[in-house]
């Protein structure tokens, strides 16, 4: 018996390998002309501009989109089993299947949750009409994207994403029967972030996605920490719908081919202006930026406007490390000062750390904590080594340093002659120590 066509489940194809992911979504770099030629801050915005377009797919980035294209086709499956359960179905008053739980994906601000969205669309089905018989002008929509933005006011607004852009939903919001009729198989919905403010913003936010949830097809919802941290003071029965099912996207490992692979592409956007060595730098880069990529693209933007105002074309780590201990990265910093203190188990001096910086989540830490504390440490140690920063200061700074270092002895001491700490006080005095060094640096 010949199997009847299913365009619904057909469209999806055979599965797609890891490698055939990464080429479709992966967004090589563009490199930039005559840089240099551009007045400064020109050319540090087109750079950050550039560097913001690169998408490198990394192994978790991969299977999370892998994931989420196999949610869509085990919905088509199920609810479009053929041509005439369809048929009869867009004639009902409610179509589809029964509400599901959503999916959270979540992770630090800034790791690329927004990104990995947009990547979503390219591994999805490419929308598609319908050949239905006694029926014309119908189509087959894979994914369906929604944004909350913010208005002032109002906690927030839900928006749809069409080809012309964002643009404001029907009237009467989501409707069951007309996303069943198109054949949408998954819906994702981002920066609903912009409901977190506000005494009453949990609720609106859990309002909104369990609307979306009911609406029937798998709904992937983007959420900072501090969003998932707000839901979590919602009732029971709330907090089991919203997030029993959560996918976290963590930082690349320093020692990782992803994220050295990473460097290596940013670097591609102005090789001549960015010299770094990924091999040899990926581990002082990602302690300056905790191996986030909003982070790395301030701290790399940050370093070439210090070379520019110090007459040079290009920079390297010398100017990276200067970028750090700058005012202009002191937000980013200060936010991988707060991460290096979880990773090394030590949140410092009785102080709560803020929730948009702390997994919600206990059981799903960092697989490689141990190695990225390690990693760490040695990063801060480095920085703090006076030689090695002294490199990074200009003449005034380096008299100034002068009055609070004392030079280092030629020999060094024997390791038996001074007690060390308990390794928990070391490693916040080693925070607190680079804290009031920057700060020095800085008067």
């Amino acid at each position: 018996m010949m199997k009847q066509e299913n365009p619904w489940t057909d469209r999806f194809g055979p599965a797609l390998t890891d490698v055939q992911i990464r080429e479709r979504v992966r967004v090589d770099a563009r490199p930039l002309e005559d840089l240099t030629k551009l007045p400064a801050e020109q050319a540090v915005t087109a750079l950050g501009e550039r560097l913001a377009q690169v998408f490198v797919p990394t192994a978790q980035v991969v299977s999370v989109l892998a994931g989420f294209v196999g949610m869509a086709r085990a919905y088509s499956t199920s609810a479009f089993p053929s041509m005439g359960h369809y048929v009869r179905q867009i004639y009902q008053a409610q179509s589809g299947e029964a509400s599901r739980l959503p999916t959270c994906l979540t992770g630090l601000a800034g790791v690329g949750k927004s990104e990995l969205l947009k990547a979503l669309a390219k591994v999805m089905p490419e929308d598609a009409e319908l050949c239905v018989p006694g029926h014309s002008g119908l189509r087959a929509t894979s994914l369906l994207s929604f944004v909350m933005q913010s208005q002032v006011g109002a906690p927030g607004v839900l928006r749809q994403r069409t080809v012309q852009g964002w643009a404001d939903l029907p009237r009467g919001g989501l409707n069951a029967h007309n996303i069943y009729r198109d054949g949408v198989s998954l819906m994702t919905a981002d920066e609903f972030q912009a409901v977190t403010a506000g005494g009453s913003a949990n609720a609106v936010a859990t309002k909104t996605l369990l609307q979306m949830a009911q609406v029937g097809p798998p709904l992937v919802y983007c959420a900072n920490y501090s969003l998932v941290h707000s839901l979590l003071k919602r009732p029971q029965q709330d907090r089991q719908r919203l997030l029993s099912n959560s996918v976290i996207i963590h930082p690349e490992a320093p020692d990782s081919d992803d994220w050295r692979t990473t460097l290596a592409e940013l670097s591609k956007v102005a090789p001549r202006v960015i010299r770094i060595d990924p091999e040899r730098d990926a581990g002082d880069i990602h302690g300056y930026t905790a191996g986030i990529k909003r982070s790395v693209i301030a701290l790399l933007s940050t370093a070439y406007r210090l070379a520019r105002a110090s007459g040079r074309d290009h920079f390297g780590m010398v100017e990276i490390q200067q970028a750090y201990a700058s005012a202009e990265y002191w937000t980013h910093r200060s936010d991988v000062e707060e991460l290096t203190r979880q990773a090394l188990g030590n949140s410092g001096r009785g102080r709560r750390a803020p929730l948009d910086l702390v997994c919600p989540f206990p059981g799903a830490r960092l697989p490689q904590k141990v190695v990225v504390a390690d990693k760490m440490i040695e990063s801060y140690e480095d920085r703090l080594n006076e030689e090695h920063l002294r490199s990074s200061l200009t003449r005034d700074e380096r008299e100034g340093l002068k009055a609070r270092v004392v030079a280092p002895t030629a020999k060094k001491a024997s390791a038996s002659v001074t007690r060390l700490p308990r390794r928990g006080s070391r490693k916040d005095e080693l925070l607190a120590g680079q804290a009031d060094f920057l700060s020095d640096l800085r008067r």
